[in-house]
């Protein structure tokens, strides 16, 4: 075998040592510093990200929560202004019906236009799409 011939040997393992150095170097100086380049930039991504979902969902459950609360408040002040239309029945029954269903959904309105005007969901509601 001509590999292990003492007179070839020297030489093969020579360039074998050359072109290993040259090798090295070209990988440590322009492979590897693009390799790594890309898996920070890659985990700085993923870190923004997982906040910007994570602000997402907050929001979302402050949406959700506040839409209760309005939920629960309309029905409170159905409740009270059936008890009180009922308790005043001195005009008639269509004309109090009337005058409650403009006022609750004046009122409800009302509410939920000042929340989003004047919250943090304005932007929430406007600029990002829920599909």
């Amino acid at each position: 075998m001509p590999q292990l011939d003492l007179m070839h040997f020297f030489s093969q393992f020579f360039w074998f040592s050359i072109m290993f150095i040259i090798l090295f170097f070209y990988l440590n100086l322009t492979i590897l510093p693009i390799l790594v380049k890309n898996l920070k930039y890659r985990s700085k991504k993923l870190i923004v990200l997982s906040k910007k979902i994570n602000d997402t969902k907050q929001d979302v459950v402050e949406l959700c929560s506040f839409h209760d609360n309005l939920i629960s408040n309309s029905f409170k002040t159905i409740n009270k202004k059936v008890l009180d239309s009922t308790s005043l029945s001195r005009t008639s029954l269509t004309k109090r019906l009337n005058v409650l269903s403009s006022d609750l959904c004046y009122d409800c309105n009302k509410s939920y236009f000042t929340f989003v005007n004047i919250s943090t969901y304005k932007n929430f509601v406007f600029s990002k799409h829920i599909f």
